[in-house]
């Protein structure tokens, strides 16, 4: 399950970055100069470098492929892009808020909530499209359903980081090597690219907003609780969402400055695109 996720199926995450920071695609961006190149952190670079990275990824794609599936659909902006080009696109997510998002947006695209591990989607594909979506998939039992849904000789993008070894940081990633020893069982590697410095710019741009907004708003919310509250309503709070609330302080004064360090991604983590094939 994602981190953000809860038990209804709803990545919060996701929706704060579509709702309140306004963005078009919900993955990291592809800075082709690997900085920002303003003066100063600009939301608008970042969409820009958000559409980077998606035109970069669409030039992985195959000629011939007509059908693709999109796992982990985002807010629709990729299948849209997709359409425009003339492929025929399916969008598939477990994610709810997603299926309302495309549905509403994009309704002449069809959209599937499901785990992908566990879909029933009754055609195949040449190609299945997974941008920042691998991760989170149980791999074993999703190789076997790509052998299941694509056409002979079907593709699989993806488009993810990776740990280089079994570390606790970004712990829901995929560790490359076994990914790979058990994609390759069924698929042929054709074309990988690294582009963790290309994408690293994301970092601190999160850095930054954490550092501007997110935590000066979180201590205030901290400061109106502890002096505004009542002592017997703050003592029932603790006492019911005692956990959960210490869930959240870890979240946002330890666990996501973390997440933000930048070299700290670069040793432990790569960034990267890969075009596989599936074996005959």
């Amino acid at each position: 399950m994602p981190e953000h996720e809860n038990r209804e199926g709803t990545d919060y995450g996701l929706r704060f970055m579509a709702e309140v920071m306004r963005l078009d695609h919900l993955h990291w961006g592809y800075f082709p100069q690997k900085k920002f190149t303003g003066e100063k952190f600009s939301l608008t670079e970042v969409k820009q470098a958000q559409l980077e990275y998606t035109n970069r990824v669409f030039t992985f794609i195959p000629d011939g492929v007509k059908t693709i599936l999109d796992v982990g659909a985002g807010i629709g902006t990729t299948a849209r892009l997709l359409t425009e080009k003339g492929y025929q696109v399916h969008c598939l997510s477990n994610d709810k808020y997603q299926k309302a998002v495309i549905n509403q947006k994009y309704p002449a695209i069809p959209f599937t909530k499901s785990k992908f591990e566990d879909s029933q989607l009754g055609k195949k594909f040449d190609l299945v499209l997974m941008s920042e979506s691998s991760q989170y998939l149980d791999w074993p039992r999703a190789v076997k359903k790509l052998t299941e849904i694509l056409n002979p000789g079907g593709y699989l993008l993806l488009a993810d980081y990776f740990r280089k070894a079994d570390d606790p940081f970004y712990k829901t990633c995929k560790v490359k090597g076994p990914f790979m020893e058990i994609t390759q069982k069924s698929f042929t590697l054709l074309k990988e690219e690294d582009i963790t410095d290309n994408a690293l710019p994301t970092l601190e741009f999160g850095s930054y907003c954490y550092q501007q907004y997110m935590l000066p708003a979180a201590d205030i919310i901290s400061d109106m609780l502890n002096n505004k509250v009542p002592g017997v309503l703050k003592f029932l709070v603790k006492l019911t969402m005692g956990g959960q609330l210490k869930k959240v302080r870890y979240y946002i004064w330890e666990h996501t400055p973390d997440k933000f360090d930048k070299e700290k991604f670069k040793a432990k983590l790569d960034y990267i695109i890969q075009l596989w094939q599936l074996k005959a």
